[in-house]
Formats: structure tokens, sequence, C-alpha cells
């Protein structure tokens, strides 16, 4: 899942001044998903003398059992009626006349741990998933559409033995795993469902413990349509991940029953609604990934209780309220992106405590205030704050040396560049354009042999441009335009062979651009070089103004 970095066009002020294009966003992309724990293995197949045939057995349930399993799961749905099982275009009524079927041709119910009724429940859980979805080809009436302009009904694009007679835990995605206890009460499927405890586990199952869900991993698998309140009863689950489908709806309050889930990633889909309230009693959970939704209103107080948090992503939705300063009490958080939402209120000093942060991407927002000293936080790489209201100067050391990526601009900062700036010897991006900045761009930019991008348009820094930027090896882009430099672009640029982009119009340059910058090729270079009488000669630039 990705992290809400949208291309960024045109300056603070749009493309007036003839600075042009001068900022497209060549950002990284966030930092990569952490690897998915190693799924427990399928079950083992029954052997075949055990398999059901239908009608070679009596039902494991009778219709009055069935009903009673179905309508105690669905009385505690927010989204649907209680009856909405009884409505025959409903995937409620689809699962139920599934498994009615179901209780006569698997032998999963022949001697299951935790009973039979908490076995049907959990099929009947995934059913509900599976026709809410579109696993079935979509609702009745999308089939029905299908059917009248003679094309299939699309569903799943992997769904290898779904609503089949076997062993659920060896479904497509899914896996399962010997529950704790004694599988009611404590936050077992079953509950508020009756159980008749018979037997000690199906074929080939060494406990009497129920097969739980734990593991469900149906990403980028054509998912669409609303994610049914269902799955909220399958409250074993340890590893969520559904990202990349294009589910709709909202998460209930019941998202917070799953205190065992440890990583949820519903990134990439169209979820709306605000974010539970309940959401910090998932104690367990370490990765949190809920961003490119439509996710609306604050973000719940209660995140701060989540002490296991390693990853949270929100970004790309449409929160809004204060920042929660209940973040500061996350120590094991370290990785933070909310960017390209609507969240308001000033970064806490105290960030400096979140000792484990290593990325911090806050940028397109309303925060206001200063940026606060995080040159404490020695595994940070990357602090991107730009498009917010911050203001103030910077401060001595804004971040450690570790840093890699530091992206202020479009903001309302002011003062100069810290000198001490040159320390960040590991910075490799560094953007602090369209602020209003001033004074001398100090000579120090010259010790980061690592950066590759430059970008302080749009500016009013003064003075001459230092010699030392045109010999960093690595530089790549390099913007300079609108500001209030003079004297020469220095000789050191014509041996800048890495650099590939370079603005410095809207100043006070003079002379002729350096013949080794014009005896190669670059992407862009432009300058004050329009007209009879321009300030700087360059006929080797790809535009002039």
């Amino acid at each position: 899942g990705g992290g809400g970095d949208n291309t960024d066009n045109g300056g603070k002020w749009g493309n007036g001044g003839g600075g042009g294009d001068d900022n497209t966003d060549t950002r990284s992309p966030p930092p990569p998903r952490p690897p998915s724990p190693p799924a427990p293995s399928p079950p083992a197949a029954v052997p075949t003398e055990y398999e059901h045939t239908p009608g070679r057995f009596p039902p494991a349930l009778d219709e009055s059992q069935i009903a009673a399993v179905v309508e105690g799961l669905s009385s505690s749905s927010s989204s649907s009626s209680p009856a909405a099982w009884r409505d025959r275009g409903s995937p409620q009524y689809r699962a139920w006349k599934w498994l009615t079927d179901d209780v006569e041709t698997s032998s999963v119910y022949e001697r299951p741990a935790g009973g039979r009724e908490h076995r049907a429940a959990q099929r009947y859980v995934l059913a509900v998933l599976y026709y809410s979805t579109g696993g079935g080809g979509g609702s009745t009436e999308e089939q029905a559409q299908a059917q009248t302009q003679a094309q299939p009904p699309r569903g799943w694009k992997k769904n290898e033995k779904w609503l089949s007679p076997a062993n659920e835990c060896g479904w497509e995605g899914l896996r399962c795993r010997q529950g704790e206890g004694d599988g009611d009460g404590g936050g077992g499927i079953s509950a508020g469902v009756t159980r008749s405890g018979e037997g000690d586990g199906p074929v080939g199952a060494p406990s009497s413990l129920p097969p739980d869900i734990t593991f469900m991993d149906l990403s980028s698998n054509g998912l669409k349509g609303r994610l049914p309140d269902e799955i909220w009863w399958l409250k074993h689950l340890e590893h969520l991940h559904l990202f990349d489908n294009a589910l709709t709806g909202t998460l209930p309050d019941a998202v917070s029953d799953l205190v065992h889930l440890q990583t949820m990633y519903l990134d990439n889909n169209q979820l709306a609604g605000r974010l539970p309230v309940g959401i910090g009693k998932m104690g367990a959970l370490e990765h949190l990934h809920l961003n490119k939704n439509k996710l609306s209103g604050p973000i719940p107080n209660s995140i701060g209780l989540l002490s296991n948090l390693v990853d949270l992503r929100l970004s790309s939705n449409a929160l809004t309220g204060e920042f929660p300063v209940e973040f500061i009490e996350l120590s094991k958080l370290s990785v933070l992106m909310m960017d390209d939402n609507s969240v308001e209120g000033t970064l806490p000093r105290e960030f400096s405590l979140l000792t484990s942060l290593t990325v911090l991407r806050l940028h397109k927002n309303s925060l206001f205030g200063p940026v606060p000293d995080l040159s404490l936080l020695s595994g940070l790489t990357q602090l991107h704050l730009d498009g917010n209201a911050l203001s103030g100067s910077l401060p001595a050391a804004v971040g450690p040396p570790s840093l890699r990526e530091l992206i202020l601009s479009k903001n309302e900062l002011t003062g100069m560049i810290p000198v001490a700036m040159g320390d960040l010897t590991d910075l490799e991006d560094l953007r602090l354009g369209s602020n209003e900045f001033g004074g001398p761009i100090p000579s120090s930019l010259g010790s980061l042999a690592s950066l590759r991008t430059l970008l302080l348009e749009r500016n009013g820094f003064s003075g001459t441009i230092p010699s030392d930027v045109g010999r960093l090896p690595l530089l790549e882009m390099l913007h300079l335009n609108q500001n209030r430099l003079g004297g020469r672009v220095p000789d050191s640029f014509g041996d800048a062979r890495a650099l590939e982009e370079l603005r410095v119009e809207g100043n006070g340059l003079t002379g002729a651009m350096p013949g080794g910058v014009c005896a190669r090729e670059m992407t862009a270079l432009t300058a004050d070089c329009a007209g009879d009488q321009s300030e700087v000669e360059c006929s080797c630039c790809t535009a002039c103004f």
C-alpha cells in the first residue's frame, strides 16, 4: 500500500513570475509494506472415506439450528437488519441458502471442535463476505444485469476452494490456528451462539480447540462492495489483508473487538466514515494501513493506547480535527504517514521522545506553528512537512545526521538556513522552496556530498550562489529561481556531471552561463536570457525569461 504522495505541480504562487512548472514532485515512494508473517500451514487433507456426498448423511444441523446461528450473527450487525438473511436479494440470504446445503455435504461438521454451530457460524460469515464483495459474481441485481448484457458477472480474481465442502482453513487466502482457551466467551466467533460441545475435533486435528480463522489475505483480488459487519465476528483474526480492492462501507465500532489483530491492511479501497472511537482497545496492533480511502472526521484520541503500534498510515483521506498529541505515547512507532488530509494544529515538541521514528510524513495538511527540533531522533530518515502553514525560523538542528529527506516547501517559514544544515551528510533530498527564507545560501550546503535534489526556489535568498554547491558530485536537480541572488553562475557548475536540471531565472544574475554547463544536454536549463538586453547569456538554455 502506498502513502498518498501525489504529484505536486507548480509553486506556492502558481506558475507566475517566470518560474514555469518548477516544483514537480519527485518525492520518494513510501516505505515498502513489511513482509507478511508466514501463514500457518493449510490443513491436512481429509481422507476420502470421510468426504461427504450430498444425501449420504443426515444434515449436521437442522433448519432451526441453522436459523439460530444466522439470526445470532445478523442481530448484532449494525449495517443490516436482523431479518436481512430472509431478503432474497441480500448476501446474507445467499449465504444462508449455501449453508443449508453445506451442512449436508461437508465433512467438517462430523466431530467439530467447538461444536457444529461454531463451525457453521464461521463458514456462514465467510459466505456473507464472499457474496457481499462480488465473490459470487456480484449482487443478485448485478448478476441479472450481466445476463441481460450477455456477459459473465465478474467475481474475485482468485477464489480457490471458497464455498466448497473443503475445510475453510484451506480456502484461498485463509489459514486457521487452533484457538486458545475453550473457544467461547473469550472472543470466539460463536459468542451468542449455542455450542453443542460435541466431539474431540475434526479428522486430523490433535486438539479439541476450534480452528478459528487467524489469517486472511484477499488483497488485490477484485473485492468490491460493502464490507459486511459479519467479518468482525472473526475475533481470533491476527492478520487482515484486504488492500488494493474496491471495498466500500465504514469501519464500525465492532472493529475494536479484534483484540488479537496485529496487522490490518485496508489501504487503497473506498472506505468512508470515521475511525472507530474504540480503536485503542486493539492493543496487539502493530501495523495499521488505512491510507488511500475516504475516511473523514477526527483521529480518535484513543489511538495513543496502541502501545505496540509500529507502522501507522492514514494518508490520502479526508481526516480533519486537531493533530492528536496522543501520538507521543506511541513509543514503538517507526512510520507515521498522515499526509494529504486536512488535520490542523501544531506539532508537539515531545515528538523528540519518539526515538523509534524513522519516517514522518505529514505534508499537505493544515498544520501551523514552528518546526520542532527532531535532532534526537537518531534513526529518522524522512521528514516531509511541506504544504502546511508552518511558520517561524528553523531550529539550529532540524534533524539527526541520519536524515536523508527533508522537505519543508510550501509553508510560511522565515529566517535563514541554519549553517548546521551542512552537518546532515546523509541528506539526499532538501526542499525549502516557496517559503519566506532570506539571507545568503550557506556555503556549508556544499558539504552535502549525498545530495541529489536541492530546491530553494521562490524565497528571498540574496548574495551569490556558493561555488561549493556546484561541486556536489551527485546533484541532479537545483532550483534557485525567483530569489534575489546576484553575481554569476559559478564556473564550478561546469563540472557538475550529474546535474540534469538547473533553474536560475527570476534573480539578478549576470554574465554568461559556464561553458561546461552548455557542453552537455540537460533536461531543463532556465535563466533570464530573453531579449536583446538579457542579463544572462545562455544560448544553450531550454527556456529563457
